[in-house]
């Protein structure tokens, strides 16, 4: 990327966005009208669980487990809030995808070692009093299951001195799957779990150990929240396999 189009993407000093009232036109047609009742239903509905584990106020991570590409939009879509985006740089180069990100509050990071711009705008949103999502992975797995955590994301909580929202999605990777052009129908799993903090240690560093620490406790229950969807989601498809076979013998 050069130059003046790196810098096209910084974050720009008008951030964080003025009041509900000045929030754009896409953000509200998009996660409160478009996902949750036009898209999600159409495609099989949702079930969320935990929202009241969401903060209504003040600065918070969300962190999902992640699967798919249509994982953002459709946590989003599950949120009582408004939320930031921290998303990989590359997206923010497709022409129209990339301006509709920008205008509704996403902003780019490098994944190839460590984005300070972008650590330091996501304390900056989360001092602000923002909810910001972030996926802890860092990328989407290829099997599904949750893979090791990396630390950026205990490092920003523990900067910005705010909780992380665990948030397992079941469901996306029918919706969209790897390689996949279109949309399938599936239905969306999604619950948030307790927040946790992470602990400065005695000498009030933010350590690797601490970091290693969060990180793992914080994978740990997204683990065990994802495999409570699934057994949702199992127990939900065999409810329906039950009623389609009694309707079929009746």
């Amino acid at each position: 990327m050069d130059s003046s189009s790196e810098q096209r993407w910084r974050w720009t000093k008008r951030e964080p966005r003025p009041p509900d009232s000045a929030w754009p036109f896409t953000y509200r047609f998009a996660y409160y009208f478009l996902f949750p009742h036009l898209i999600m239903p159409l495609l099989g509905g949702k079930e969320v669980y935990g929202k009241e584990n969401v903060p209504l106020e003040g600065g918070a991570i969300v962190a999902p487990n992640h699967v798919s590409y249509v994982d953002p939009p459709l946590v989003a879509a599950c949120l009582p809030r408004r939320t930031y985006f921290m998303a990989k740089r590359e997206l923010f180069e497709l022409p129209i995808l990339g301006r509709f990100m920008h205008d509704n509050y996403a902003f780019p990071v490098e994944r190839r070692g460590s984005d300070l711009v972008a650590l330091r705008h996501a304390v900056e949103v989360l001092k602000a009093g923002e909810l910001l999502l972030i996926f802890p992975e860092g990328t989407r797995s290829e099997d599904g299951e949750i893979g090791p955590g990396e630390l950026g994301c205990a490092l920003v909580a523990g900067r910005a001195g705010v909780p992380i929202v665990p948030c397992a999605v079941v469901g996306t990777e029918r919706i969209l799957p790897r390689g996949a052009k279109m949309l399938h129908r599936g239905r969306l799993y999604c619950a948030f779990g307790e927040p946790l903090r992470v602990e400065r240690d005695a000498e009030g560093r933010l350590s690797r150990e601490v970091l290693q620490a969060a990180t793992d406790t914080l994978m740990e229950r997204l683990r065990t929240l994802r495999q409570q969807m699934l057994a949702v989601r199992e127990e939900r498809e065999r409810a329906r396999h039950h009623r389609s076979a009694h309707t079929r013998g009746a």
